[in-house]
């Protein structure tokens, strides 16, 4: 039976669908090994609520579904035409595998309406300008830096840098952020005097 298997397996046909499931599986395995950033949020809208659910659970559910819809297609062509193989019923495969990823992105999306209300709203970059923070990075000088400021029940950590008449500043010192630099993607911060 495992040989049946693996000699199914070894057709050009799932190739695509063992690709899929192959990164699947790498992005899981580094998931849990710590070596991936958290992409859940990394690819967010800059306003409102991202109504398709978080980009990696959208890539897990297209690369899972879809990977495992067009193997079980072309394995049902294969036991029933396994002297001729199943080259032909490919695009069915294709068909299949796709059927199933987009109910896999309408499931992550019922999901993620769940989880994160459509009514939630992001903060936008402008809306921070005035927000006081700290200084969360080694150091923050003229060139760069990073501030942590609050933003409603969430704390962000936003690129800053000071004026370029003021020193540097060091971690856990009070700043407020006073003007967005949208040419560099930065904030401008300056340091709050202290109480």
């Amino acid at each position: 039976m495992s040989s049946g298997f693996v000699r199914f397996l070894d057709h050009w046909w799932n190739l695509p669908y063992l690709v899929l499931l192959l990164l699947a599986a790498a992005y899981i395995a580094l998931q849990l090994l710590g070596g991936i950033a958290d992409l859940a949020h990394a690819h967010a809208p800059a306003h409102g609520h991202d109504a398709h659910g978080p980009l990696a659970m959208r890539v897990l559910a297209v690369c899972v579904l879809g990977g495992f819809a067009g193997l079980a297609t072309n394995r049902v062509a294969w036991l029933v035409t396994e002297p001729q193989g199943a080259a032909w019923m490919f695009p069915l495969s294709l068909a299949a595998a796709f059927a199933a990823a987009r109910a896999g992105l309408a499931l992550v999306a019922r999901i993620a309406a769940r989880v994160a209300p459509a009514d939630a709203t992001a903060t936008s970059r402008r809306a921070l300008v005035g927000q006081a923070g700290v200084v969360a990075s080694a150091a923050l000088d003229a060139r760069h830096g990073e501030v942590r400021v609050s933003a409603g029940p969430h704390e962000l950590i936003v690129h800053a840098r000071v004026p370029d008449d003021e020193p540097a500043l060091a971690r856990g010192d009070r700043v407020v952020l006073i003007e967005l630099d949208a040419e560099h993607e930065l904030f401008v911060a300056t340091a709050l005097p202290a109480d």
